[in-house]
């Protein structure tokens, strides 16, 4: 249904995982033959010391470093996915602001991002694709993130999902959102990590009986002003998929 993503090693319809290699145009982001010989994530991560940085306090990403990495998305050919005829990609207004802010988390998760006003059950909190980066092959993916410094590569391994039945061939792809939301926790609907009670529970995701749009989130309870988005992984990620990329 919907996509977010996440900080600590999660993914989205809200984040998780990623890799690495080198910056070239001359295959398109989307499009080469799947599976692909290179590095495997866990690999990558190790060449880039992600390790190393797993105890620092993670950078704050500002507007203009989330438009650089966009924009090297697009000139290694990176371009959107588009979807059949009727098929509901997004129903946000034009213009739509996310009603979220990114900072440090106080109870340790590292970062997260916060309701910016009071949201009713119901209402939007994320909607469209335009900020979202999708890789058909280990190979473009580990293109990508070879062109980023070694924090920001780590980030974007933690970040990206695979995801099945994405754009027009219902395809599997690779899935970054490069934006403040790829910041989003997870919590299981059931509250905690995997159900555990006493737990944080999902507040973001696609209602119950709801239509959702592809890349729409909505709370899912009432939200106040300064409470953390956090959404179910579980719903969009499966962690057996980058195996179909040779990651």
């Amino acid at each position: 249904h919907f996509f977010a993503v996440a900080e600590n090693g999660g993914s989205s319809s809200c984040s998780s995982s990623a890799s690495d290699q080198e910056c070239s145009r001359d295959s398109d982001a989307i499009g080469e033959s799947s599976r692909s010989r290179g590095p495997t994530l866990r690999q990558l991560e190790r060449q880039r010391r992600c390790d190393a940085q797993e105890d620092e306090e993670r950078h704050i990403y500002t507007q203009e470093d989330w438009e650089r990495l966009r924009r090297l998305y697009r000139d290694q050919g990176g371009t959107t996915v588009e979807y059949p005829e009727g098929e509901v990609m997004s129903v946000a207004p034009p213009g739509f602001v996310p009603p979220m802010v990114a900072r440090q988390t106080a109870d340790g998760k590292g970062r997260g991002i916060f309701a910016t006003r009071n949201i009713t059950k119901g209402s939007m909190t994320y909607g469209g694709k335009d900020n979202y980066a999708f890789f058909s092959t280990g190979e473009a993916f580990r293109r990508f993130v070879g062109a980023l410094s070694d924090s920001e590569a780590c980030d974007v391994m933690m970040w990206a999902w695979p995801q099945v039945n994405m754009g027009r061939d219902f395809e599997t792809l690779i899935v970054v959102l490069l934006d403040s939301n790829s910041l989003q926790n997870h919590a299981s609907k059931n509250g905690g990590h995997g159900g555990l009670k006493g737990g944080q529970v999902a507040n973001t995701g696609c209602p119950r009986g709801m239509e959702c749009g592809m890349f729409d989130e909505y709370a899912l309870i009432d939200i106040r002003e300064g409470d953390e988005f956090l959404c179910d992984y579980d719903d969009f990620f499966d962690a057996d998929l980058w195996e179909e990329f040779g990651l």
